[in-house]
């Protein structure tokens, strides 16, 4: 049974980096005038005008705004503490 549960904890490992090489891979290779027409498309389809908006959107920020990260600072402060 041990050996089993090696086996499986194991299989999930390797099952989990799978499919975040395949999501990174996938979300790269996409080419952007497909995903355009996609925006375009569903714009359409809800009657949305969008014009230049997203040229002018910029990039999107991975950074969390201040509020956020002091909550999340707070949060692992706290997590912190219930380990000691």
């Amino acid at each position: 049974m041990d050996q089993f549960e090696k086996q499986f904890e194991d299989t999930d490992v390797r099952t989990g980096y799978l499919e975040g090489a395949i999501a990174s891979t996938t979300a790269s290779a996409t080419p952007q005038e497909m995903v355009d027409s996609l925006i375009q498309e569903t714009a359409d389809a809800h009657n949305l005008e969008l014009g230049t908006m997203l040229d002018n959107a910029g990039m999107v920020s991975d950074n969390l705004p201040a509020v956020e990260a002091q909550a999340t600072n707070n949060l692992e402060q706290r997590f912190e503490a219930l380990r000691k």
